[in-house]
């Protein structure tokens, strides 16, 4: 997965990165999933993860702090690794987390409950770019 981007700051972790490429893989995918070939890796054809779902994984990450009471994502992903499954494939990353955690949160049939971590995170909708 490609979770660098030419619009980050220092600032934004790979759970943010993540959280924002998922964010606009979902968004990509609604105008232009019918495009694919047959059996397509997805992120060989999704353009880079613009300013704009940067901005929109910032917010959610910040909702998502607000809403477990956590300070700080490594808060938040210290006590989110302590329940993630051991034989989880893939297993933990913070990549990993933001991207699984902004497709539940859109309501996805994937998530961290997938991974043993049960959270109730806010709702995310995507804007369209």
């Amino acid at each position: 997965m490609r979770y660098t981007t030419q619009h980050a700051v220092p600032s934004d972790t790979l759970f943010v990165l993540a959280a924002a490429r998922a964010i606009w893989t979902e968004i990509w995918l609604e105008q232009n999933a019918d495009t694919l070939p047959a059996g397509a890796y997805i992120d060989d054809y999704v353009p880079e993860t613009p300013v704009q779902s940067l901005e929109e994984a910032r917010h959610f990450v910040q909702r998502v702090l607000s809403k477990a009471q956590k300070g700080s994502v490594d808060a938040l992903l210290t006590e989110w690794r302590k329940r993630w499954s051991p034989d989880a494939d893939p297993p933990y990353s913070p990549a990993c987390a933001g991207w699984y955690a902004a497709m539940e949160a859109m309501g996805h049939g994937v998530g961290l409950f997938r991974f043993g971590v049960q959270v109730d995170l806010p709702y995310l909708e995507p804007t369209c770019h």
